[in-house]
């Protein structure tokens, strides 16, 4: 929810001029973004694969960045 409004990033239909995806892909790390610029809104998604442990596991970490010029409520 951006404001009392919902948003579902990555979500409803393909990206398009107000959403732009992307993705990059490292050794041990993929990393998905998108910008929803009808939202003022970023999302990144950060998959990582732990070092030096005895399992199998990914790790995330989502950041969403405010891109509008004044403060709102998510």
């Amino acid at each position: 929810k951006i404001d009392s409004v919902f948003c579902e990033p990555f979500g409803g239909g393909p990206a398009d001029a107000t959403r732009l995806r992307s993705m990059r892909i490292h050794a041990d790390a993929i990393t998905i973004i998108e910008e929803d610029h009808a939202n003022r809104v970023r999302t990144m998604v950060e998959y990582v694969a732990p070092v030096n442990q005895p399992l199998g596991a990914l790790l995330r970490r989502v950041t969403i960045t405010n891109l509008a010029t004044r403060a709102r409520k998510f």
